[in-house]
């Protein structure tokens, strides 16, 4: 195995940009097939299964492309978005099976309400939650599901409930 060169990364991560960019723009025009691969390329920049969810590392010790790009050059990585939300807040939320919050991003602060995060605590953002299993769902692991699940990276020949 030969090393990449920062060069050959910072041209992947052009690359992938560039993806998700073309991705948005035809997700915009109905297309709504490019959702798949926009997880792809969301979950090679943001995730590789480094961290497991107990804090221990994975065996490969990868750091995903965009996190290493930006600490090689010393580029902060934080963002703004709403926190979580409490669904105690709405009261018709007993009476629904699911609950979406739309997770909001951005660079610059654009709105008081918006909390400064790093992007991987923003990635663990709560966005779905299935009431009627009891389950939560973060940012990360819809990007996963996708990527992994629905045939962003490969395609499963069964799939969870």
């Amino acid at each position: 195995m030969v090393k990449k060169t920062q060069g050959e990364r910072e041209l992947e991560l052009l690359d992938s940009l560039k993806i998700i960019r073309d991705a948005l723009n035809g997700i915009k025009e109905g297309k709504q097939h490019l959702f798949i691969p926009l997880c792809g390329q969301l979950r090679a920049l943001l995730y590789d299964g480094r961290i497991k969810p107990d804090g221990s590392k994975n065996k490969n010790g990868n750091v995903p492309l965009l996190i290493s790009i930006a600490e090689k050059i010393g580029y902060d990585t934080k963002v703004y978005s709403y926190p979580d939300v409490d669904k105690s807040e709405f009261p018709f939320s007993e009476s629904l099976e699911s609950f979406y919050i739309r997770p909001e991003l951005s660079l610059y602060r654009k709105n008081p309400m918006q909390k400064e995060f790093s992007i991987k605590d923003w990635l663990n953002i709560k966005i779905l939650e299935s009431i009627r299993r009891k389950k939560e769902y973060t940012i990360i692991e819809v990007i996963k599901f996708y990527a992994d699940k629905a045939g962003g990276a490969h395609y499963d020949p069964k799939i969870s409930e």
